[in-house]
């Protein structure tokens, strides 16, 4: 039962920018450039929001921008990117990012045409909150504004909390709860 509503909880937060869409509202997950990672038990559930640019390869055009005609053609290499860019380890091994879901958000002032930034979702499974974890993250975006990511861990279990922030030359951070 407890399985079955962490996914379904998860499941709920990926179709939240769908339903927002149909109003004149437009809501998003989490703002660019950040993430979370929360740990509840042994799985590691994360949120994060990378800038479009950081997945180039999925512009098929080369213009800079990507579409949704893009982001539907080349949703498959953009996962394998997250797969091999987004990494969680302990001295013993590679956790793997599973479950992965991802939201394209279009910026406010757009007619919802181009995407500016992509919401991933997914989680790290059978992580022991007694190891010691890195997180790595290589994805970032191609501008300055989109070479700073900032993260919030939380470990569940007592509510304890630790940001810190990843740059391009220092991408890894050590969980510090």
């Amino acid at each position: 039962m407890n399985y079955f509503f962490k996914i379904y909880a998860l499941g709920v937060i990926a179709i939240l920018p769908f339903l927002s869409g149909l109003n004149s509202v437009q809501a998003h997950l989490i703002k660019a450039q950040y993430g979370t990672l929360n740990m509840i038990e042994d799985d590691i559930y994360m949120v994060l929001s990378l800038p479009v640019s950081a997945f180039s390869k999925a512009d098929i055009n080369q213009d800079g921008t990507m579409t949704m005609i893009e982001f539907n053609q080349q949703r498959t290499a953009i996962i394998e990117s997250i797969k091999t860019g987004v990494k969680l380890s302990a001295p013993e091994g590679n956790f793997f990012l599973d479950g992965i879901m991802l939201s394209p958000e279009a910026p406010h002032d757009s007619a919802r045409r181009f995407v500016s930034q992509l919401v991933i979702l997914g989680k790290f499974s059978a992580v022991q909150s007694s190891q010691s974890l890195t997180f790595t993250n290589h994805l970032y975006g191609q501008r300055v504004g989109e070479q700073l990511i900032t993260i919030t861990a939380t470990r569940q279990s007592d509510k304890r909390t630790s940001v810190f922030e990843l740059v391009p030359l220092k991408p890894s951070k050590e969980l510090r709860f």
